[in-house]
């Protein structure tokens, strides 16, 4: 299915797990589709968010600061900052695990 992630078309409480993956980067609204995500899950139920933030600083490095406006031209925002985006939901939503994982390789043995 095709649709606007801040405006998803499913029921309340849909979904048992939601995951957003290099979504809101992309989007205009980034906490109007996290609110979109809250929405749609069950209630105690979790989601998980997968995407390019800045560093909870906002600070960026000057080679980010250098491509990010090269970067919008594509339609993606590398300064979001995960932090101001999801700290209007912090009343409903209970953060278990935030690390960056960009260039991070996993190995199961």
């Amino acid at each position: 299915m095709e649709m606007d992630a801040q405006h998803l078309q499913f029921e309340d409480e849909f979904f048992d797990r939601v995951i957003g993956s290099l979504i809101l980067s992309v989007v205009a609204k980034a906490d109007q589709a996290i609110h979109e995500m809250i929405r749609v899950k069950k209630r105690h139920s979790g989601f998980l968010i997968f995407d390019k933030f800045a560093p909870k600083s906002g600070h960026l490095s000057f080679k980010k600061r250098l491509i990010r406006p090269l970067i919008s031209m594509l339609d993606t925002d590398t300064g979001l900052i995960f932090e101001k985006t999801i700290d209007p939901y912090l009343d409903s939503v209970r953060i278990v695990r935030d690390e960056p994982l960009f260039f991070m390789v996993c190995i199961k043995k």
